[in-house]
């Protein structure tokens, strides 16, 4: 009995013992993965001028072998490129993808933005791109080779204020607008203008060639035409000039010289009927010198056709005649300036027109508002070339409106001085001032 007591307590004691040698086992395992599961590093970032959104912090902790989230900082003017693991240029990128198997710290780097200036030229031209690009902070220098027909570039605009040419840049993306001040003369076109009275270029003109058909001799770069408007001047040769002209704010040009002898109208036509209605023969729109203006067929209510050799056809070429405005020729009572005046006509639509009486006096065109005052403005000459009559000699420089006078036949013209003064008169003894539209 005593012996099987014994045994009992000594397999018990071992039972014992073994079960507090596993339980010891298990605790040092246990404890092991505990301790490597744990493990953490830091990872602090140095924003180097930049800010994160949200509050995002500058140091987190990460488990080891785990990836880390990287914010994006914002600085201004600058564009961020990347983590690094150090300072250097030559430091090596940290990545998304990468895991944290120590402590890190991670340097953010950045590069100046790169902004875009977009040029507004506002109708004018230039040679190169109107789309620039400059770095934050970089020196910039804007181009100045533009111009637009009738101005003159002043430089350019940041919201309706005055950018400078050139400096630092310390904008973002802007759209600057050219800026230009109205010129007081333009050239536009051509016409036969000078006489030619050097003895080497007659001689050499005799042999000259219309070489693209458009009426005028070639010779050594410039353009002739042969034969005056006169019986005594067709022998003579002219050279044909670029057309000089007023620039009005409106963006009405005005020829600064009288450029031919055209009718108003033939009178011997005086009693026309067109669609059963007399027509006087001042009435502008039925006028010869319209049509020849504008290069109408006039054969409807006996007129010339002037259809491909009219002004408008002959001075301008296809492009210059793209930029000419279609004008509403205003032909009202209140555009001749009297109360009552029986010929005036419909309003016309027209590439080329003459001023009316009303606009010889009106001051926003430079114009004295008395019309018998000489004024240097509507003071005009003849060239050379419209200069002479038929039969050889020189009439006064005086030039047609398109406004009928109220009580003749007659049209209202300005004579020499500038003085607007009433003709009875519609034939070939004034000469014609077109004026135009452009958009400014």
């Amino acid at each position: 009995m005593k012996k099987n007591l014994i045994g009992a307590l000594f397999v018990s004691t071992c039972l014992i013992g073994l079960v507090s040698c596993v339980k010891s086992g298990n605790s040092e395992n246990s404890s092991s993965v505990s301790s490597e599961v744990s493990v953490t590093y830091t990872v602090t970032f140095h924003r180097n001028g930049g800010t994160f959104k949200n509050n995002y912090q500058d140091v987190v902790s990460v488990k080891k072998g785990e990836t880390v989230f990287l914010p994006t900082p914002v600085k201004e003017h600058y564009g961020f490129t990347g983590w690094f693991l150090g300072e250097n240029a030559d430091a090596k990128q940290f990545n998304r993808s990468d895991k944290v198997n120590s402590n890190l710290d991670l340097y953010a780097r950045y590069e100046l933005n790169t902004y875009t200036v977009q040029l507004n030229l506002d109708g004018g031209s230039m040679e190169g791109n109107t789309t620039l690009s400059f770095k934050y902070g970089d020196e910039y220098e804007l181009p100045t080779n533009v111009t637009k027909f009738a101005h003159t570039f002043l430089g350019w605009t940041l919201n309706g204020e005055d950018f400078p040419s050139k400096g630092k840049y310390e904008y973002e993306n802007i759209v600057l607008k050219a800026k230009y001040s109205l010129n007081e003369k333009a050239y536009l076109g051509k016409y036969p203008q000078s006489i030619v009275t050097d003895e080497a270029t007659l001689a050499a003109l005799k042999d000259a060639k219309d070489e693209d058909n458009d009426g005028y001799l070639e010779l050594n770069g410039k353009e002739y035409k042969l034969g005056g408007l006169g019986e005594k001047t067709t022998e003579n040769y002219y050279l044909v000039e670029p057309i000089e002209w007023n620039v009005f704010y409106d963006g009405t040009l005005f020829a600064e010289k009288i450029l031919d002898r055209v009718e108003y109208y033939d009178g011997a036509y005086e009693d026309r009927i067109v669609n059963e209605v007399k027509i006087e023969r001042n009435n502008y729109l039925y006028s010869n010198i319209r049509a020849w203006l504008n290069g109408y067929n006039g054969s409807s209510y006996n007129v010339a056709n002037y259809e491909g050799k009219g002004f408008f056809d002959i001075a301008f070429s296809k492009e210059e005649q793209g930029e000419i405005l279609t004008s509403t020729v205003d032909n009202s009572l209140e555009s001749t300036g009297f109360e009552v005046n029986k010929c005036v006509c419909d309003n016309t639509n027209d590439k080329v027109f003459l001023l009316s009486y009303m606009d010889l006096l009106n001051e926003k065109y430079g114009f004295k508002t008395v019309d018998k005052e000489y004024d240097e403005k509507r003071n005009k000459s003849f060239t050379s070339y419209s200069s002479q009559n038929k039969d050889g000699s020189v009439r006064t420089a005086s030039w047609w409106t398109r406004t009928p006078d109220n009580v003749g036949p007659g049209a209202i013209s300005a004579g020499s001085g500038g003085a607007v003064v009433y003709s009875s008169s519609t034939g070939w003894d004034h000469g014609a001032v077109p004026a135009i539209k452009i958009k400014l």
